[in-house]
Formats: structure tokens, C-alpha cells, sequence
């Protein structure tokens, strides 16, 4: 079910220093990953703080992230290939990273509701990153329901913390499929940072992404929200088409011809009181979802 953005304001306050006393490890629930290299860091640099979200790489010099990561950033945005990296300098350029040349926003992005519709987006680099990873171009299924789902991030281990920056995972499971989202609804999910990384399930026996983290609720213990792959396949086959960079347009269970072997949930490392208000009202506006069915979205401004 999605709600207005005054309803669920509680999702964006993820992304706000810790009001929660939280403080499992992990994604969440998960552990250190030195094994998906082509899972990367997608960081803003500003003067006094970082920006940290998570992206794949889907074709040698592009990266898949979420929209919410790059549409209002107004500081250097880079692509980190290391899984782990000390973000307590804020300096820019300390860290060993790849500036970004440019991004594309899916079309219909919508921030008035949570999670944001189309959080989609595609950033470019000039160096090759590596290996891209396969994506998912299908209409998900309701039998996906109840089956393992990777999640892989850089985000916080606890909503209490801010520790972004290094790569973790976890495998939980897919809960909900509404129109426009697939759903987790347990103690193993995204949490700030996690943004824009990737949801894999096995399909025909390769992992492949089929969401892109983009919502979670502030104690990043109760529900997490991936956007679908397939409602932006177009506009992803897009960017792969007419890029020089490599890659193989998305179908079912695709796997690049260049391969050779989720607050919105992105940190920011501010916040205040109004982001307590918000948290605080929004804990007065949580529905329980019913289990295990597929549900459509009822109202969508576009």
C-alpha cells in the first residue's frame, strides 16, 4: 500500500542521524561482503558530510542507483569499487573514488509518496568498472513470493548508528509484491545507505537484481521497499542502447554479453527536530499489510 508522504514520513527518516534505539549488524542482519564486486558505492562528497547510497554496475561505465540519490545533489558525485572505506573524513577526495560524468533520472519519478515512484536512475563514468551484473526485464511474478531474496548495501548496520560505508548482505525474503514495489517485512532489510543497491533472486539459476532499494522505515526493522526493475525496464534498455559502454538490454533473467566469468533510505549524515516530528508522527500512521498476496497500487500521480 502506498501512502501520501506526510503519512509515511516515518520512511524518510531513515535517512536522518539515528532516534532509534537500534543496534543489530549488519545490512541488517547480515555480514561484511568482500564477494559482489560489482556492487558499488555511490557517494556524494560535500564539505562537512557524506552522501551514501549503493548501486550495480549494469554495463561497463554505467551504474544502476536510486533517482532519490542524485536528484538534489548538488555535491561531486563518485563511484567507490572498494567494499569497505572510512567515511569519517569528509574531505573531499579521500577517498579513493571515481567521479561521476553524468545521470539520467527514470521518467515519472515522483517524490510526493513513499516509496517514490520510478526511484530510478543510471550514472555514467568514464573508466570501465568491471563486471555487470544481470537484471531482470520481466514482470515480477506472485510466486516470488516467500522465496530467498539477497539484499547487498552500503548502508547502516543500525538505525542508531552511522557507520556507512562498507559492503554488507543478508538473505531474506520477499514478502510483498504490490504494482509498483517488492516488499520485505522482517529484521533483514536495507537500511540508510542502502539505497540504490541491488535485490537479487535466483531466476533460472543466476542471481539476478530484481529491485532497487529505495524505502525503508525509520528502525529499519519492520518493512523495506525495492523499487521493480520491470516498471523502468524501458528506460534502462534505453540507457544500455545508446551507450558505447557495453552491456545487454534487459530481458528475462539477462546476462551481459560483456561479462566474462534501499528512508528513502540513502544517509545523509544530517538531520534535526524536524525529522524527530516526523518520525514521531508517522509512528501513529503504520498499517499492518496482510501476507502474501499481490496488491495493486490504487492511486498514482504521475
Amino acid at each position: 500500500m502506498r501512502l501520501p508522504l506526510f503519512a509515511v514520513a516515518i520512511l524518510l527518516a531513515a535517512c536522518a542521524p539515528p532516534e532509534v534505539d537500534e543496534t543489530q549488524a549488519a545490512i541488517i542482519g547480515g555480514t561484511t561482503d568482500t564477494g559482489d564486486p560489482s556492487v558499488v558505492l555511490v557517494l556524494g562528497e560535500g564539505a562537512v558530510y557524506h552522501n551514501t547510497c549503493s548501486g550495480s554496475i549494469i554495463a561497463p561505465h554505467l551504474v544502476l542507483t536510486a533517482a532519490h540519490c542524485v536528484d538534489t545533489l548538488t555535491d561531486s558525485l563518485s563511484i567507490g569499487l572498494n567494499y569497505t572505506y572510512d567515511l569519517g573524513d569528509p574531505t573531499p577526495g579521500a577517498n579513493d573514488t571515481i567521479p561521476v560524468e553524468s545521470s539520467l533520472i527514470a521518467p515519472g519519478y515522483d517524490t510526493s509518496v513513499i516509496p517514490h515512484l520510478h526511484d530510478i536512475a543510471i550514472v555514467r563514468v568514464g573508466p570501465s568498472l568491471g563486471t555487470p551484473l544481470p537484471y531482470h526485464g520481466g514482470a515480477a511474478q506472485s510466486s516470488w513470493i516467500g522465496q530467498p531474496l539477497r539484499i547487498v548495501g552500503y548502508g547502516k548496520t543500525g538505525a542508531k548508528l552511522i557507520d556507512e560505508g562498507t559492503r554488507r548482505s543478508v538473505t531474506t525474503e520477499v514478502f510483498d509484491i504490490s504494482a509498483t514495489e517488492i516488499v520485505i517485512d522482517n529484521s533483514k532489510q536495507p537500511c540508510g545507505g542502502d539505497s540504490g543497491g541491488p535485490a537479487f533472486l535466483t531466476l533460472n539459476g543466476i542471481s539476478t537484481i530484481v529491485g532497487v532499494a529505495s524505502a525503508s522505515t525509520a528502525d529499519c526493522l519492520t518493512t523495506g521497499y525495492y523499487g521493480r526493475i520491470d516498471n523502468d525496464i524501458a528506460f534502462i534498455n534505453g540507457v544500455l542502447a545508446g551507450t558505447s559502454g557495453g552491456g545487454t538490454a534487459g530481458a528475462t533473467s539477462v546476462v551481459p554479453k560483456t561479462s566474462s566469468g534501499g528512508c528513502n533510505v540513502a544517509g545523509d549524515g544530517k538531520g534535526g527536530l524536524a525529522e524527530l516530528l516526523l518520525v514521531l508522527f508517522a509512528l501513529l500512521m503504520i498499517r499492518i499489510r496482510p501476507r502474501g498476496r499481490v496488491t495493486a497500487r490504487t492511486s498514482s500521480p504521475q
